[in-house]
C-alpha cells in the first residue's frame, strides 16, 4: 500500500491505496480535484463498520446489510483496490454514506446531479475502474467484483496483490 499524498486529492485522514490504483487515481484528479473519503480500510474497521449498521437496523439480516456496508468477509476496501469518492465542489445530490435511496448512482435528483455523478463515473471508467450501482461514491479496480464485470482476472486479495 502507498500513503495518498497529492495537492489533487483532498483526504481527511491518512489514506492508503494500492500503488496502481492511486496512479489511476491521480490521473483522474489531474483535471478535476477530488475528494477521497476512504481507500484501503483495515479489516477491523470494517467489522466496526458492520456491527454498527447491523446495531442500528436489527431487523436486517447479513445479507440485507451487505448492500449497504459489506460482510467483513466479503469487503472489498481491505483490498486497498476500492475507493470512496467524489469530485471536489459539485453537487453529487447525497452525503457521503447516505442510505436513503437517492446513493445509487442511477438515483434521478436534477440534471445537474445527474451530470456530475456521469461525469465521476466517465472519469473513473477511463481509467479502468467499475462503479458500484448503490453508492455513486464507490469505484473499484482490480478487485473480485471489478473482474466479475470485466472479464479481467482479479489483483488484489485480503489487502495484497495476488503473487505477494
Amino acid at each position: 500500500m502507498i500513503k495518498v499524498d497529492d495537492k489533487n486529492i483532498i483526504t481527511y485522514t491518512t489514506q492508503y491505496l494500492q500503488e496502481e490504483v492511486y496512479e489511476k487515481l491521480k490521473r483522474v484528479a489531474k483535471n478535476h480535484k477530488i475528494i477521497l473519503y476512504e481507500g484501503y480500510r483495515p479489516i477491523e474497521k470494517q467489522i466496526a463498520m458492520f456491527n454498527k449498521f447491523k446495531e442500528e437496523h436489527p431487523d436486517m439480516s447479513d445479507e440485507q446489510v451487505h448492500k449497504y456496508i459489506a460482510i467483513p468477509s466479503k469487503a472489498v476496501h481491505v483490498t486497498g483496490g476500492a475507493v470512496d469518492i467524489a469530485l471536489l465542489d459539485k453537487d453529487m445530490g447525497s452525503d457521503y454514506l447516505c442510505f436513503d435511496g437517492t446513493q445509487a448512482t442511477e438515483y434521478y435528483i436534477n440534471d445537474e446531479v445527474k451530470a456530475n455523478r456521469e461525469l465521476l463515473c466517465s472519469l473513473m471508467k477511463d481509467e479502468g475502474f467499475i462503479n458500484f450501482y448503490n453508492e455513486w461514491w464507490h469505484f473499484e479496480y482490480g478487485t473480485d467484483y471489478w473482474a466479475r464485470l470485466t472479464g479481467n482476472k482479479q489483483i488484489y486479495f485480503n489487502g495484497g496483490k495476488e503473487d505477494e
